[in-house]
């Protein structure tokens, strides 16, 4: 979320039932492809995609390989946020 509110973005977290999405991606990719010449706008594979966290944890790769990160993850989303809005200038 933090993100998003320092690109300028209000976040709009919904929660809806997967089997709902799912179905909703599926109309889409048929309206998409029989009616459209686009690619839709939801994907069945995107909504199983999403299903799932995909938060990484590096704590095992610290304690068994010695691992030490050059930056934080915090530095790292500052630095692509001032890249991003350098480059939308």
């Amino acid at each position: 979320d933090s993100t998003l509110i320092k690109l300028g973005y209000q976040p709009a977290l919904k929660k809806a039932p997967y089997s709902l999405v799912y179905f909703v991606a599926w109309m889409s990719e048929i309206i998409s492809r029989y009616f459209t010449s686009g690619e839709p706008v939801l994907t069945r594979y995107g909504v199983g995609i999403l299903k799932y966290s995909l938060t990484m944890n590096i704590d095992e790769a610290k304690q068994h390989l010695n691992y030490q990160p050059i930056t934080t993850t915090e530095k790292s989303i500052d630095d692509f946020i001032e890249y991003y809005t350098n480059a939308k200038k």
